[in-house]
C-alpha cells in the first residue's frame, strides 16, 4: 500500500487567487480535475490535500488569466 503525503493549503490565499481570476470554486475544481467536494475541504474547512492534488490545483490557477481591476468590482 502507498501512502501518500498531504499538505495544507493557505485557503485565504486561494481564495484570493479565485477572486482575482473570476473563478468559482465549483470551476476550479473542474479545470483542476477534482471534485468540488475536495476544494470546498480545502476553502472552507481548511483540509489537507495529496501532493498530487495540490499540483493539479496550482496548476489550473496558471491557466486562467488573472483579470485586472476586478478587486475594484469586489469590494463594495
Amino acid at each position: 500500500m502507498r501512502h501518500e503525503s498531504h499538505i495544507k493549503l493557505d485557503a485565504s490565499k486561494l481564495v484570493t487567487e479565485l477572486n482575482r481570476r473570476g473563478l468559482s470554486a465549483a470551476q476550479l475544481a473542474k479545470v483542476a480535475g477534482v471534485s468540488p467536494t475536495t476544494l470546498s475541504g480545502v476553502v472552507c474547512h481548511g483540509r489537507p490535500v495529496s501532493v498530487r492534488t495540490a499540483r493539479r490545483i496550482a496548476a489550473a490557477l496558471t491557466t486562467a488569466p488573472i483579470i485586472d481591476g476586478i478587486e475594484s468590482l469586489l469590494a463594495a
